[in-house]
């Protein structure tokens, strides 16, 4: 894995955004900041309603918010904020929101991200309140349920935590995976930022990522590294350009294609086991370990084939054996402990499943292929499964 040990961050501080959804059904009383903070949660843009007792317009403005229906409805598209001008409430909105409107009733329109879009003194029609209503959900972006927000901000936590590490080429996919919904919540906001800063941060490294590319013990990484930002990195033309850039010259130059393929093939069988299209994961593995080329792609690649053995729908029951132990997170010249801790949690009975194991790591990793043969001779429960086992032995 690259990493690229970034600058210090500081997380953007949450905006603010509702507890309740406020039908309109008479006055309201709602704190500035809880308000501000639903809105900002949930991607749902404000209205502020500032209005006084004695006030004519008022009263006809919000008898229309009451009883019109199709006012009503749009209005649960929003947070909305009644205020009495005269109140502590409402001075805390203009402190936060500073305006020169000196008439009521004051009708303020605010985006998720805090941006004012709308800010008018007087009356407003039940037509014209809609159209108002209408204009401002469209600028507002997309809302989000109370379980997509928590989803993206935990996915924006992730964000920041692969930053923290130095871990930037994750950081920056599940920044970037968050910023690309199309919704002004605060999470959404503080992870485009987030993907710019490291973006930058990429910017600035990429002389080191285009050095190791070269560098026999890092080439492979390197190489990944580049291309998985380059994929991650639609719709961010200040760094996706000189990415494709560095892509296109290993393209061309002997020396770098073949790891470039290599990479490009471990990209895609990422994305494919993401979406869980196994076949095609496969045969992006597959290239890679046929391939021959760099020993820690072929490594990689040949752990990706076992996992998805074991993982995928219908997959050889006799490779899930090798489930016992994790093999994601351990590295190819680790799989004969692999291989022995799992015979202690099998039944003699799996002799034949060993002699299966050891047919499949036979090319891809003789060591482990000998691991399991002489388990399975150890175990076997026939002559026809000892004789097969010592040919493999003999053979390997």
């Amino acid at each position: 894995m690259i990493r690229i040990y970034p600058m210090a961050w500081r997380l953007v501080c949450r905006s603010i955004v509702p507890l309740t959804l406020l039908g309109i059904t008479g006055d309201i009383s709602a704190n500035v900041e809880t308000s501000f903070v639903e809105s900002g949660d949930l991607g749902m843009p404000v209205l502020v309603v500032a209005t006084s007792q004695s006030c004519p317009p008022c009263r006809a403005l919000k008898h229309v918010m009451r009883t019109d229906q199709q006012v009503q409805e749009l209005l649960e598209r929003y947070v909305v904020l009644q205020l009495d001008v005269n109140s502590y409430e409402f001075e805390e909105f203009s402190r936060r929101v500073p305006h020169h409107l000196n008439m009521i009733p004051m009708v303020f329109m605010l985006r998720p991200d805090g941006k004012v879009l709308y800010a008018q003194s007087g009356g407003l029609s039940s037509d014209t309140l809609q159209r108002l209503l209408r204009a401002g959900v469209k600028a507002s972006g997309r809302r989000l349920n109370e379980s997509e927000a928590h989803e993206m901000s935990r996915r924006l936590d992730k964000a920041q935590e692969l930053y923290d590490s130095g871990d930037i080429v994750n950081a920056y996919r599940h920044a970037a995976a968050v910023s690309a919904v199309p919704s002004y919540a605060t999470s959404i906001v503080a992870a485009d930022q987030l993907r710019q800063r490291i973006g930058s941060d990429v910017l600035r490294n990429l002389p080191s990522l285009d050095s190791g590319i070269r560098s026999p013990g890092h080439k492979f990484q390197s190489a990944v590294a580049i291309t998985s930002l380059f994929v991650a990195s639609r719709g961010d033309r200040a760094l996706r350009e000189p990415l494709g850039e560095l892509i296109a010259k290993y393209e061309r130059d002997p020396a770098t294609q073949l790891v470039l393929r290599q990479a490009k093939d471990t990209v895609r069988g990422q994305l494919f086991e993401a979406y869980e299209k196994w076949d095609q994961a496969r045969a992006s593995y597959q290239r890679i370990v046929d391939t021959g080329g760099d020993d820690t792609a072929r490594d990689y690649a040949t752990q990706r084939l076992e996992a998805i053995a074991r993982r995928a729908p219908g997959a050889n029951p006799t490779v899930k054996l090798a489930a016992a132990v994790d093999i994601r997170s351990v590295n190819l010249s680790q799989t004969t402990e692999v291989a022995q801790l799992a015979a202690t949690r099998s039944s003699p009975s799996a002799a034949g499943e060993y002699l299966e194991l050891a047919e499949f790591y036979k090319r891809r990793h003789p060591q482990t292929a000998t691991t399991y043969a002489r388990l399975a001779l150890e175990r076997a429960n026939s002559d026809e499964v000892a004789d097969a086992a010592r040919a493999l032995l003999e053979e390997l």
